[in-house]
């Protein structure tokens, strides 16, 4: 009976011991490949996320400067490149040039600066064709084309015009998030490039569809 006791008593000591440098070496293994294939599952959700944000958020301010050119006959000119002061959030009297270019102008068309920012909390770009916010004009008449959209062979995102069409249609406008800069001025005004790298969103929209889908003029 005794020799029964001391082996329950030696088992028990054994049991008590842990686990063995090789068993927690195993259970480090599976760890780290468990963590390995989720990690690139995380990944791709939180890129998703973000796009999925940028995109809630360009659309929201596709509709206000839509509302903006309902009550005011032009397009909004962008707010300098300038993250504070007087001048933040507001539209620039005139535009022409580099100056066609900047950021969302949220206190001109009314809204929070919130919706002005991607999905990474990075305040976004705004262009816009200047020859379309200018005072008393007929945008569906007013001719433009200082702003280009290429795809990656160097096309234009727009067929170019044909002999004898007297009103071409043109980019009016390019939003982008920053995660992107492909972007480059001539001599002809701002080209962008329609791919965007490092998670960069670039969404333009042309005169004509612009103004069918979205604006309700007076």
């Amino acid at each position: 009976m005794m020799r029964v006791v001391h082996s329950i008593s030696n088992f028990k000591k054994k049991k008590q011991q842990g686990f063995s440098l090789l068993e927690v070496a195993i259970v480090l293994t599976i760890l780290g490949i468990v963590g390995g294939l989720c990690l690139p599952l995380l990944r791709t959700q939180k890129n998703y996320s973000v796009f999925k944000q940028t995109q809630t958020n360009q659309d929201y301010i596709l509709h206000a400067i839509a509302a903006y050119v309902g009550r005011h006959g032009r397009f909004s000119c962008p707010a300098e490149l300038v993250k504070e002061g007087r001048n933040e959030g507001v539209a620039q009297v005139s535009c022409r040039g580099k100056k066609a270019k900047g950021y969302i102008p949220f206190k001109t068309l009314g809204i929070s600066e919130t919706y002005t920012k991607d999905g990474n909390k990075q305040p976004m770009i705004y262009a816009v064709e200047s020859q379309l916010t200018q005072r008393l004009i007929n945008l569906a008449d007013e001719p433009g084309g200082s702003l280009k959209v290429i795809r990656d062979d160097g096309s234009s995102v727009i067929s170019p015009a044909q002999a004898g069409d007297e009103n071409s249609n043109y980019v009016a406008l390019v939003l982008i998030s920053l995660g992107s800069s492909q972007e480059k001025t001539t001599g002809q005004g701002l080209v962008f490039h329609e791919k965007q790298g490092d998670g960069g969103i670039l969404r333009w929209e042309s005169r004509d569809q612009f103004l069918k889908y979205y604006v309700r003029m007076k």
